[in-house]
């Protein structure tokens, strides 16, 4: 490779650099008339309960039943628990069960950025057990469906006679679905009457008449609902199908300040120990520290990119810790290239081959070492809580991105800077006995 083109595509990599560095940290307006605002990706990454604020609650799981069966409805409630959630926009909440030590299950949920927690706790504590029978008086005739056993969603739709209505969609699990194809078939002509228990939404047992056989699984309850109403009843129907029975255990609030706070101590952390790094890999390995230094520039602010546009990602205060540690990941995989170079130039190999060798034989260590780890964070986000998740995610994508800045990057740079230097002896900062060595 000529000099030229390296000191082209060395260019090429100083304007990428640039450009991240700007698109990262800057936020500015866009647009003809400045009507868009870019924020840097920086600006764009969600932010866990620690960091954001927001409510945590912990729910006591009455023990009705044991083994599976508990398992499956905690589980069955768990997603409920999601749908309500997301349908009201929480959709960076994170909903886990756990067990105590005294034996008490317990389902947590965390919603980030709740500025009224009074907002969650109504949406969970306010179920409406939705029931369809065959009889206008309440308590007699055939109860067909049960919104615990039968329902498996419920949500807001329009009404199909009446645009500008909306109403309340059914989704029935397959039993659901068995019974209510049975109810409209053996009332087929006659009314079944809709009853939401704690709730008045629905009235005294409204009737809806039957016309023909409904077998797919979906029914809708119109009743002149405006959006805001048909929601309402929707979420608490939804709340009806919990499959356990739930007690609100205890509950905090986490202050936004706490997590300013945290992320700022945490950022001045990450800059220092970043600026220490690249301080080091310059001292102790000369020109070839100066290249991984750059090449840890990209990591760092490819890091940034990567937890802004993944959408499942959310920072918490651990997960800082992962990007940290990430960093020392991508230092210690350079480190134990150079030194197999090092081994090789000690060998009597040319500098070209030395690099060339040296990358091949740290390439295995440098993919044990960080799969490993990978494991490990894998394990982590699998058993872990929310903030451990989110440690375990953050580190997963650093040592990916590590892996990439050492055996993509770096060796790339150094392969670039080998048409400068491919026979001075000191390539990098060898003692004085080493440079005396290989003189001899």
């Amino acid at each position: 490779m000529s000099k030229k083109k390296s000191i082209s595509i060395y260019t090429i990599f100083a304007v990428i650099l640039i450009l991240l560095t700007i698109f990262t940290f800057i936020t500015f307006n866009c647009g003809d008339y400045g009507e868009y605002v870019f924020k840097g990706f920086l600006y764009n990454i969600q932010k866990g309960l620690d960091l954001s604020g927001g409510v945590r609650a912990e729910y006591l799981v009455q023990n009705s039943g044991s083994g599976d069966d508990l398992k499956t409805r905690i589980e069955g409630t768990k997603k409920s628990l999601e749908n309500i959630l997301y349908q009201h926009g929480f959709s960076e909440a994170v909903v886990s069960s756990s067990t105590r030590v005294n034996g008490d299950n317990v389902i947590t949920v965390e919603v980030p950025n709740v500025e009224d927690p009074e907002t969650i706790f109504n949406l969970i504590g306010r179920p409406a057990s939705l029931e369809i029978t065959d009889n206008k008086e309440y308590g007699k005739g055939k109860v067909w469906i049960i919104g615990k056993k039968h329902i498996s969603k419920a949500y807001v739709t329009t009404n199909p006679d009446r645009p500008g209505e909306y109403a309340v969609a059914l989704e029935f699990n397959e039993k659901g679905k068995t019974e209510f194809s049975k109810a409209t078939q053996e009332n087929k002509g006659k009314e079944l009457y809709f009853y939401a228990q704690k709730s008045n939404m629905l009235g005294e047992g409204r009737g809806v008449r039957v016309n023909d056989v409904i077998s797919n699984g979906k029914a809708i309850i119109t009743g002149g609902y405006d959006f805001e109403t048909a929601n309402d009843f929707a979420v608490r129907i939804q709340a009806g199908t919990f499959g356990v029975e739930m007690t609100l255990d205890k509950s905090e609030v986490i202050s936004p300040t706490l997590g300013e706070n945290a992320v700022k101590n945490g950022l001045i952390a990450a800059a220092v120990a970043l600026a220490l790094i690249i301080i080091f890999m310059g001292a102790v390995y000369g020109v070839f520290g100066v290249l991984a230094d750059i090449a840890l520039l990209f990591y760092s602010l490819l890091l940034i990119v990567m937890l802004s546009i993944i959408p499942w990602v959310q920072l918490t205060l651990p997960g800082i810790a992962g990007i940290i540690l990430g960093i020392g990941m991508a230092v210690d995989a350079n480190i134990i290239v150079f030194e197999r170079i090092k081994d090789e130039y000690r060998a009597g190999k040319p500098i070209p081959t030395a690099v060339h060798n040296g990358f091949k034989k740290a390439t295995s260590a440098v993919l044990d070492g960080n799969i490993t780890t990978i494991i490990g964070a894998l394990v982590l986000y699998g058993l872990g809580s929310s903030s451990i998740k989110g440690f375990a995610i953050v580190l997963i994508i650093s040592i990916i991105l590590s892996l990439f800045s050492t055996l993509v990057l770096s060796r790339l740079f150094i392969k670039l800077a080998l048409p400068f230097n491919s026979s001075n002896p000191k390539p990098y900062r060898l003692k004085r006995e080493e440079v005396v060595e290989n003189e001899e």
